[in-house]
């Protein structure tokens, strides 16, 4: 999981897994009489005990799996209220991105082209939320690799997919004219693998 909570899928139907348990005993309803619930959006209420599948042999553990068919794309953020046996309250809060297959389909914008000490890859268009790894090559035009940068980014935002790779003058000595670039977004779950090539030139 995210440290931010959030996450983001492509399906607009899907099963919502929670995994409780407590060390004694789970409550469905407060002294209050309230009930132990997930809330979607601040509207839909789902009682947990309605959707609760124990553990064999131990009723305190379980998996709350709730179906949820055709949600339109947007933005749905989710809170799940319960109490442990002593009837101290216990809560959840994460936010779900439905967005469709085709708006997963990418533009991407690489400047400036000719390139100087700075390289930006921008992607137009819905990129999964992850934490991704890049791997960026550049290839002469006998397809012999000269230049490489790696790293981390993190993307959980609304704003447009960015990564801005810094060249030294000493790294910049190695282009001469046209070249190939390649960059792979590795992502850190379930989502597929990004590659983009194409053609990159230098001002020399």
């Amino acid at each position: 999981e995210p440290e931010s909570n959030k996450f983001q899928t492509m399906n607009s139907s899907f099963d919502l897994k929670i995994r409780i348990e407590d060390d004694n005993s789970l409550r469905w309803k407060n002294d209050q009489n309230e009930f132990a619930e997930l809330i979607v959006n601040d509207t839909l209420k789902i009682k947990l005990s309605d959707y609760f599948i124990p553990d064999l042999n131990f009723p305190q553990k379980g998996l709350f799996a709730y179906p949820f068919k055709n949600l339109k794309i947007g933005n749905y953020f989710f809170k799940v209220n319960c109490w442990d046996g002593n009837n101290n309250p216990q809560n959840l809060f994460f936010e779900m991105k439905v967005i469709s297959s085709e708006a997963s389909r990418l533009e991407w914008v690489i400047f400036p082209n000719p390139m100087n000490d700075q390289l930006q890859f921008k992607a137009i268009g819905q990129i999964p939320w992850d934490n991704y790894q890049y791997d960026v090559r550049i290839f002469n035009v006998l397809g012999q690799q000269i230049l490489i940068k790696n790293g981390n980014v993190t993307y959980f935002s609304n704003v447009d997919f960015e990564i801005k790779i810094e060249w030294s003058e000493e790294e910049l000595a190695k282009l001469i004219g046209e070249s190939v670039f390649k960059l792979e977004l590795l992502p850190s779950k379930n989502n597929e693998t990004i590659l983009i090539s194409g053609k990159i030139k230098t001002l020399k």
